[in-house]
């Protein structure tokens, strides 16, 4: 227990170090163990800012929209509203026409509504979301134009208009499409190296996200996730619909908080072990029931109360730093009771026998180790490897099978000992009895010694892998 105490201190002081404030011990085993990382777009493939790459008028269903006008509305709506999310900042940098217009009721944008809006005096409304959660005239040839853009991982916002006066914080009507606000997400430098380093790791990605799944697919497929073309939307799709493909698609798009929970839930049915990453209210759910969870600093504060692991630095990039940090000290700990259990299965195993063959012969068999050499196994197999391990990186997957994992490199270090031990006492026998000639006078206590050595050898040797045992 101590022990245990110990190294789950060192492991937190060292990922505290790295920037990650882990909250919960038990959790980085988990962490270490997963298999599945749930990531949001925003934050973590790209680094939150937008930029208006294109604004196209949609002449076709109004032919007296210009940019003139779109700047006018655009500027006064947000100007209303008071929204200061990315989307909001791109759009307020972007348009700055100062000149403000009379506004009698505004609506800032929600997640339930995916949309914000404001109505004028002129009893005239400008509504500004995603094609496909507004109730548009031509709704399906707007859609089918706007993945012109999607399709190359920008992000889409429509204009519209409508004659209708917002109310209770929602607009009923239909809407009449007047342009397109196209903006594109800025992906992060080191997102391909992150990506890279969980792929090579054997770590899946899934990308879980409120955005159109064609652009979140093509930014995906830009920072190198792999299978970023298996996408899909669940827009109006049902839970049960949700838990049956969770597992079949990379990319998920138009995901409401209990579909994202269910996502999750549907890995874990399936074996996986998952961890979550989020930042907003929205991924709560999620967080909680994912095996390990990961807010950002800058996240709400109920997010990270529920979070196993805060990245203080709001840097997803440090998370491969993280995992490598428990998949060493596991793998490590592992290996090293593969070295205590060599040495106890060897003991026991020598002890009972030697135990037998004592009564059985008068004495005339002695144990085969003497006090003194024995430090020489102590000093090689237990003492100097037990140290170096602790400083030893090691970053591979983890094997299931905590047990399974030490005994399977245990058992054929300590067969080896064990036959290599009785070998020479074989020797030693044999040559007492003038059996077999070795030339060398106090043989006995060459064998001896050599039982030590060649303990010592084999022990290291199963620090490496079992293969390896065989060898010495």
């Amino acid at each position: 227990d101590w022990s245990s105490d110990v190294c789950s201190s060192d492991l937190v002081i060292s990922l505290y170090r790295k920037n990650a404030n882990v909250q919960d011990m038990y959790s980085i085993e988990m962490l270490a163990r997963s298999d599945v990382l749930c990531v949001d777009k925003t934050g973590t493939i790209t680094d939150g800012s937008m930029s208006v790459q294109e604004v196209v008028p949609l002449n076709e269903f109004d032919k007296n929209i210009n940019e003139e006008d779109i700047n006018l509305i655009v500027s006064n709506v947000m100007l209303a509203t008071g929204d200061d999310n990315m989307t909001a900042k791109a759009l307020n940098e972007y348009f700055k026409n100062f000149l403000e217009l009379e506004i009698s009721t505004a609506l800032p944008f929600n997640s339930d509504n995916k949309y914000s809006g404001a109505t004028f005096s002129t009893g005239v409304t400008y509504i500004l979301g995603a094609a496909e959660f507004l109730d548009l005239e031509h709704k399906e040839e707007v859609i089918r134009k706007s993945e012109q853009y999607t399709s190359k991982g920008y992000r889409v916002l429509l204009l519209t208009k409508g004659s209708v006066a917002i109310k209770d914080n929602k607009y009923n009507g239909k809407l009449k499409p007047l342009a397109f606000i196209v903006l594109q997400d800025h992906i992060k430098e080191d997102a391909k190296e992150t990506f890279k380093w969980f792929a090579d790791n054997d770590v899946m990605i899934k990308v879980i996200s409120g955005d159109n799944a064609i652009t979140v697919s093509e930014i995906a497929k830009q920072a190198g996730i792999a299978n970023a073309n298996k996408y899909i939307s669940l827009e109006g799709m049902s839970l049960e619909e949700v838990h049956n493909i969770a597992s079949e698609y990379t990319v998920f798009g138009r995901v409401t908080p209990e579909q994202k929970e269910e996502i999750v839930k549907s890995l874990k049915e399936s074996g996986k072990t998952v961890a979550m990453t989020g930042d907003g209210v929205n991924d709560i759910l999620a967080l909680k029931v994912a095996d390990c969870s990961i807010a950002m600093n800058s996240g709400s504060q109920a997010t990270k109360n529920v979070a196993h692991v805060i990245l203080m630095n709001n840097d997803f990039s440090t998370m491969p730093k993280v995992v490598g940090e428990g998949r060493r000290v596991i793998n490590n700990l592992q290996r090293t009771g593969s070295l205590f259990l060599t040495k106890t299965f060897f003991a026991v195993f020598m002890s009972f026998l030697f135990w037998i063959v004592s009564i059985s012969t008068d004495n005339m068999y002695s144990y085969p180790f003497s006090t003194n050499n024995m430090i020489v196994y102590e000093v090689f197999g237990i003492g100097m490897t037990a140290f170096f391990i602790s400083l030893e990186p090691d970053s591979e997957p983890i094997k299931r099978g905590f047990l399974r994992n030490i005994i399977s490199k245990a058992v054929p270090g300590s067969a080896l000992i064990i036959v290599g031990t009785l070998l020479c006492y074989l020797a030693y026998i044999l040559q007492s009895n003038g059996l077999l000639y070795t030339g060398v006078a106090d043989f006995g206590y060459m064998t001896s010694s050599s039982h030590a050595l060649r303990t010592g050898a084999t022990a290291l040797a199963v620090l490496t892998f079992t293969g390896l045992s065989f060898v010495v």
